[in-house]
């Protein structure tokens, strides 16, 4: 009998690897040998200056959602278990308008910095990918390079993987 529930759990267990793996890649977009650079020069919600030579060195995820948004809202806790200022830096990329943001922004704290985009860095954005849904994720390696298009949910989890199979 115990063999049997043995079995049942090693069945088990490799279902559920096989669903996280295919999670895992769900919404993975490719990326094109000539992957563009991160290319950032924009401020913050609190005032500070964002730009390509601040995040040298570190892994940047930009990530395009919106208050509306109940995918957007339920990967933010992830996101913020991931930044780190020293290491991998999440980068907020609100598409609401500034009123309904400083509304969100009054009952719920964000640790990652959030920008309201100018229209030259969203045309940069959709240029290398259209964003169509969100959240839509950018991935930066350290070195700057785009190296993963996240579209939908992108759990803390998926995000350690990634940095770990991208990181030459």
């Amino acid at each position: 009998m115990k063999t049997k529930h043995f079995i049942n759990g090693i069945k088990w267990i490799g279902l559920v690897a096989l669903m996280l793996i295919f999670i895992s890649w769900w919404g993975n977009k490719t990326i094109s040998t000539s992957a563009p650079e991160l290319s950032i020069n924009e401020t913050d919600t609190n005032g500070q200056p964002l730009s390509a030579d601040s995040l040298k060195g570190k892994w940047v995820i930009l990530n395009v959602w919106a208050t509306w948004c109940p995918p957007c809202r339920l990967e933010m806790p992830g996101l913020e278990r991931i930044h780190n200022p020293t290491d991998v830096v999440v980068i907020g990329i609100s598409t609401d308008n500034p009123e309904d943001l400083y509304e969100f922004f009054k009952t719920h704290t964000i640790e990652f910095p959030v920008i309201l985009p100018s229209s030259g860095f969203m045309a940069w954005l959709n240029q290398i990918h259209p964003i169509e849904k969100l959240p839509t994720s950018f991935v930066f390696n350290w070195q700057g390079k785009l190296v993963k298009i996240q579209e939908g949910f992108y759990g803390d989890w998926q995000i350690r993987w990634d940095k770990f199979w991208y990181d030459d």
